[in-house]
């Protein structure tokens, strides 16, 4: 149920062979082919990797600026991360986390949100080597709420005991530069363990928009309702089936940063979560320049292209995304507010997932 709601947020936004300017390190090896379903990347509830507050900030590489795409894969499933930078402060960097599976019959799904990609100076591609001395030091107090952080050279390890199970992850990176070349999750309960081995795979650059602010959908608070499309005798596009609502509530805006609230209510049961936004987009919009621009993002080492496709039926513009000619994606948003006003994805021959604005 999670997986479908998240399909509502921010849909917008070979192995290279050497890094581009100012980025460390090579790329690493192809992998073999997949072989399994690999289990997501540590998240957090929407919130980037779970790791505890420092009392001290550490500043980013330059590397790291709006644009750049860093690409990982898991090696045993089907799964690719691409995180593409927006936002960058002195010390966190803010996007769009893309993930991509893709399936031997040749069908794919496409999930993005917006996350914290580096925050208290680590995160999904990178580590600040006196960071992770400093969680070291953390490591006791931890341990007194059940996180065992493990640290040394070019590893950065973090173990969650809760009630339900065991969960953690560990990210091994570049003790010089920083750059995280492999991460693994974990996640135990009773009934069964999943795990994932993403490997660093290149780097590649979307041009970003420099926005002067936030577009008014941002600051506003909707509810859209959730239906499922399951394909039906010989391919037909089957019935449309209530699933739910989703509540999107904003919390707030810290200078370039918005946070939300969302809240998904399937049979009767609401589950609440922490989004992001940058002015690019977020749970429920996406910036009007974008509509005007043409392209909201183009990966072109995976493919992956986001792009402005003429009117829509609702009287909005629709944003089709597309993994080289294979739709996986098309919204209608408001050409003036930004605002998500239909969204309805491709889950291969699972159906579709479908999402309308209700207030």
């Amino acid at each position: 149920m999670k997986r479908l709601a998240a399909s509502l947020l921010f849909l917008v936004l070979p192995v290279l062979a050497q890094m581009p300017p100012g980025v460390p390190g090579q790329g690493m090896p192809v992998p073999a082919p997949p072989g399994g379903m690999g289990a997501p990347m540590p998240q957090g509830q929407g919130a980037g990797l779970p790791l505890p507050r420092l009392p001290q900030s550490y500043p980013l590489p330059k590397w790291i600026r709006p644009g750049l795409v860093m690409i990982y894969r898991d090696i045993g499933g089907m799964m690719t991360k691409a995180y593409l930078v927006t936002d960058v402060t002195a010390t966190d960097a803010y996007g769009l986390e893309i993930t991509l599976m893709r399936f031997p019959d040749g069908s794919a799904i496409l999930q993005q949100q917006v996350v914290p990609l580096i925050q208290n100076g680590a995160g999904y591609f990178y580590v600040n080597p006196e960071a992770a001395a400093s969680y070291q030091k953390t490591a006791a107090q931890a341990a007194k709420a059940g996180v065992k952080i493990t640290v040394g050279p070019g590893i950065l390890a973090v173990e969650e005991q809760g009630q339900g199970g065991k969960s953690g992850f560990a990210l091994r990176f570049d003790p010089n530069s920083g750059l995280v070349q492999q991460v693994t999750a974990m996640v135990k309960t009773p009934k069964g363990s999943t795990a994932a081995d993403f490997r660093y795979q290149g780097y590649d650059y979307s041009p970003v928009l420099a926005l002067p602010g936030f577009p008014p959908a941002a600051r506003e608070a909707h509810t859209y309702r959730i239906y499922t499309a399951v394909p039906g005798f010989g391919g037909s596009p089957g019935m449309k089936v209530p699933f739910g609502e989703m509540r999107v509530t904003p919390m707030g805006v810290s200078g370039r940063i918005a946070r939300y609230q969302l809240v998904v209510t399937a049979q009767g049961f609401p589950m609440p979560r922490a989004a992001f936004g940058v002015p690019a987009g977020g749970p429920h919009y996406l910036h009007p320049t974008f509509l005007t621009r043409g392209t909201v993002y183009r990966i072109s080492k995976l493919s992956l292209v986001s792009q402005a496709a003429g009117a829509g039926p609702h009287g909005g513009v629709l944003v089709q995304t597309l993994l080289g000619q294979v739709p996986l994606a098309v919204q209608e948003f408001h050409p003036q507010s930004g605002l998500l006003l239909y969204v309805e994805q491709s889950y291969g021959t699972l159906g579709k997932m479908i999402g309308e604005l209700a207030q």
